[in-house]
């Protein structure tokens, strides 16, 4: 039992699978399905780094950003119109928590214009990525598709970073949005709003592209079609199987240009 529970398949893979599987089927009829993303984030976390708060490291700070916005989201009314100003609120807050996880690693980087140059770097990536995500995700299906990319590409992008424990949580997002997916397909629930499934995706899915880039040798410009990746979902009415496929391929195209920008980013140094 412990050889399966610490194979990385099953941590990144057939646990968030089936955890947001799980919460996806009993909440497909609520606007609160996209906490499906979080379930898996919780169970890939319990399955690797745990639960002890001892030091806050970049990880468990993540671990903590994800509890509470995971909590605020929750809270906020099944009928939000995602306005200018509530696109923004997220936005400023998604920043602040990425600044907030990143800042001892920031403060170590030297040569990249100081450390209040590079933190305010982080947070207007954020902000973007977020504006760019919430903007495009008007539907839940959409949202999904969205996110499930977003996911591969953080997992492609970790591995080429050479971090195992972040790819797995790039891994985790993807399988957990395919499964968020596969039960909004199932159960015609994809016209309603995809904000609750964007705001998750951008926020965990950001910090640990982020993270990726300031912990290797990544450079910083493999980030920056992540931020049009939303857009290539935008002009497709994801509400079938074909749609959704297309809208997935679709959004692939900026996912591919960011990994092999990293790829050959860090090609010279290899």
């Amino acid at each position: 039992m412990d050889d399966v529970l610490s194979n990385p398949a099953f941590q990144a893979g057939l646990a968030p699978f089936l955890c947001a599987l799980v919460v996806a089927g009993v909440l497909r009829r609520s606007h609160l399905a996209g906490l499906a993303l979080a379930a898996a984030f919780f169970a890939v976390v319990g399955l690797t780094v745990g639960y002890s708060f001892d030091a806050l490291t970049a990880v468990r700070k993540l671990v903590v950003v994800v509890l509470c916005f995971t909590a605020l989201v929750a809270l906020l009314p099944s009928q939000l119109a995602v306005s200018a100003a509530v696109r923004t609120a997220l936005g400023i807050a998604a920043a602040l928590a990425g600044v907030w996880v990143a800042w001892r690693i920031i403060e170590q980087r030297p040569g990249l214009g100081g450390a209040g140059l590079l933190g305010a770097a982080v947070a207007a990536y954020l902000m973007m990525l977020m504006e760019s995500t919430l903007r495009a995700a008007t539907r839940a299906n959409a949202a999904a598709a969205i996110s499930l990319v977003q996911g591969i590409t953080a997992g492609l992008l970790c591995v080429l970073g050479a971090s195992a424990l972040l790819a797995q949580f790039g891994v985790a997002i993807a399988v957990a949005s395919a499964a968020l997916l596969m039960v909004q397909l199932v159960g015609a629930q994809g016209g309603a709003n995809g904000w609750l499934t964007g705001t998750l995706s951008a926020l965990i899915l950001g910090i640990v592209d982020l993270l990726a880039v300031l912990t290797g040798s990544l450079p910083w410009y493999c980030l920056l079609p992540c931020l049009a990746l939303p857009w290539a979902t935008h002009a497709l009415p994801v509400h079938s199987w074909r749609t959704a496929m297309l809208g997935v391929l679709a959004a692939a195209v900026p996912g591919a240009i960011a990994v092999a920008m990293a790829w050959f980013g860090i090609a010279p140094a290899a």
